[in-house]
C-alpha cells in the first residue's frame, strides 16, 4: 500500500507539472492548508480487552495536525490534488514499566487525499472521474454519525466514527454523471479495501441523488457490494473457521444499502429566511441495511432474540438548530441501532477477523443486557463558528470512536471505546485555514 501511494503521488506530480508546462505554471498550481489543535476528555469509556475491562474516567486526550493541499489545474478538464498530512495521536494507555516510549507524543505522516480529477461536458451532461485516494461522504449533512455505506462493515456489524471527520478514505475510482443542471447525479465507486483486514478486496458501489431547483429537499440512495471480488477467498470467506462459526454460509462479503434525505424549510419562507444562517433549520435523515442476510449464529443464551434484519438497520436523525447567524452550526444527531451484540470489528473468534460477533460469557448478565438494549442510542452535539480563516469547533458525543491503544502487554482494542449509555467524550478544536 505504501509503495502504491508513493507511486501515485509521483505520477500525479509529474502529470500535473508536465501539463502545466504548456500554460502558465503559476496560475495552474495553488497551495492551501489547515492546521489544528484539538483537546478534550474521554469522560467515561473503556480501553483494552473487551466488555467491562479497563474503565476510563476523565482522561485527557490531545491531537495536533498540519495538512498542505497542492492543487494543479493545467487544463479545464484535468485537476490533480495531493494533501499530505502530519498528525499526532495521544493513545489511551495504562501504566506499565515497559511502556516508557508509549507516553511520548506520537507523530505520523498520512495521505488523506491524492487524486486525479477529470471533468468533461458531454452535451447537457457533466462527467467527473475521480481516481486515487479519495475522501468520500455519502451524506454531506452529517457531522459525526451516519455515512454508513463506507464507514461500516456487516459481518460482524461495525460502525465507525472519527472526531470532526465524517469522511471515508477510499482507494479507487469514482465516476459520476450530473444532468438536469446538476440536480440529478448518478455515480459509482470501485475501491480496494485498505482500512481493515483482509486487505485489497474489491468493492463496487452505485448511488444516485436528486435535488430540485428550489433546494427544498435532497434525496439519495446507494448500494455497496462489499468485498465483491476477493484476493484471498480463504480469508474473505473465513474458510478455515467454518466449523467454529455455527453458520457455514458466513462470509465477510455483504450487500449494504443506504438511503438519506434532507429538508431545508427556509426555502418556503422567502425573504423572511434572511434572519437565519445558511445552515439553520436543516433536517436530515439516514437509514441503512447493513447486510441482507441475518445469520443464524445466535448463541444459546440469546436464542429468544431470533434472527431479524431489523438488527441491521441503523437510523439517524439530525437537525441544525437555528442560531440566527451567531454560529455556523449547532447540530444535534441521534442514532438508533437495535443490535444485540458488541460493536467489535474483530469478531468472536481469536486468530483472525471473522463475521461472528463477540459477546460476554453467560454469567456476564449486566453486559449481555447492555448490548441487547443499553447501547442502542448514540448521540452527538456539534458546534462550529468560523471567523475569517479561523474555526472554533466543539463536539460532545456518545459515538462509535475506536481509540488507538498502544500497549506492549495487551492486544489492541477491537471494540468501540464508548460502550454504554453513560459513556461520552468531549473535544474543542481550534483550526486555522490557509
Amino acid at each position: 500500500m505504501k509503495k502504491t501511494c508513493c507511486f501515485l503521488i509521483i505520477l500525479l506530480v509529474l502529470t500535473s507539472f508536465s501539463k502545466a508546462s504548456d500554460s502558465d505554471t503559476a496560475s495552474a498550481i495553488s497551495i492551501s492548508g489547515t492546521g489544528f489543535i484539538m483537546f478534550g476528555q474521554i469522560a467515561s469509556g473503556y480501553a483494552f480487552k473487551t466488555f467491562q475491562s479497563n474503565h476510563i474516567d476523565w482522561q485527557w486526550q490531545n491531537f495536533y495536525s498540519g495538512r498542505v493541499t497542492i492543487t494543479s489545474r493545467p487544463t479545464d478538464w484535468f485537476t490533480a490534488v495531493i494533501s499530505p498530512e502530519i498528525s499526532s495521536a495521544f493513545p489511551v494507555t495504562t501504566t506499565s514499566s515497559i511502556m516508557k516510549e508509549t507516553y511520548k507524543l506520537q507523530f505520523k505522516p498520512g495521505l488523506p487525499r491524492a487524486v486525479s480529477v477529470f471533468d468533461f461536458d458531454i452535451g447537457s451532461a457533466h462527467l467527473t472521474i475521480e481516481s486515487g485516494i479519495m475522501e468520500y461522504t455519502f451524506n454531506p449533512d452529517v457531522k459525526n454519525l451516519g455515512n454508513y455505506m463506507y464507514r461500516s462493515s456487516s459481518y460482524p456489524l461495525t460502525l465507525k466514527t472519527n472526531i470532526d471527520y465524517p469522511y471515508a478514505s477510499l482507494f479507487g475510482i469514482h465516476p459520476e454523471v450530473s444532468i438536469m443542471d446538476n440536480r440529478l447525479k448518478i455515480g459509482s465507486i470501485l475501491n480496494s479495501t485498505t482500512s481493515q483486514a483482509p486487505f485489497n478486496d474489491i468493492s463496487l458501489g452505485f448511488f444516485a441523488s436528486y435535488m430540485p431547483a428550489s433546494g427544498l429537499f435532497d434525496v439519495a440512495a446507494g448500494i455497496c457490494l462489499d468485498r465483491l471480488i476477493s484476493v484471498d477467498d480463504t480469508a474473505t470467506d473465513v474458510i478455515n473457521y467454518k466449523s467454529q462459526l455455527g453458520d457455514t454460509t458466513l462470509s465477510l462479503r455483504s450487500r449494504k444499502l443506504d438511503f438519506r434525505v434532507s429538508f431545508d424549510p427556509k426555502v418556503l419562507l422567502g425573504d423572511a429566511a434572511d434572519i437565519f444562517g445558511k445552515n439553520d433549520g436543516k433536517i436530515y435523515f439516514e437509514a441503512a441495511q447493513l447486510g441482507t442476510k441475518d445469520p443464524t449464529y445466535c448463541y444459546p443464551v440469546d436464542s429468544a432474540l431470533g434472527t431479524s434484519l431489523l438488527h441491521r438497520i441503523p437510523l439517524l436523525f439530525g437537525v441544525n438548530l437555528p442560531t440566527f447567524r451567531v454560529l455556523d452550526y449547532l447540530s444535534v444527531e441521534l442514532e438508533y441501532l437495535d443490535y444485540p451484540y458488541a460493536i467489535d470489528w474483530w469478531g468472536g473468534i481469536v486468530g483472525a477477523p471473522t463475521p461472528k460477533p463477540s459477546r460476554p460469557g453467560n454469567s456476564d448478565t449486566t453486559w449481555l443486557e447492555n448490548y441487547r438494549t443499553g447501547d442502542n442510542l448514540k448521540w452527538t452535539i456539534y458546534l462550529k463558528k468560523s471567523i475569517s480563516k479561523f474555526d472554533i469547533i466543539a463536539i460532545v458525543a456518545n459515538d462509535h470512536k475506536f481509540y488507538d491503544t498502544f500497549n506492549a502487554e495487551i492486544q489492541a482494542v477491537t471494540e468501540q471505546t464508548l460502550r454504554t449509555k453513560d459513556d461520552w467524550h468531549w473535544y474543542l478544536k481550534l483550526q486555522c485555514n490557509l
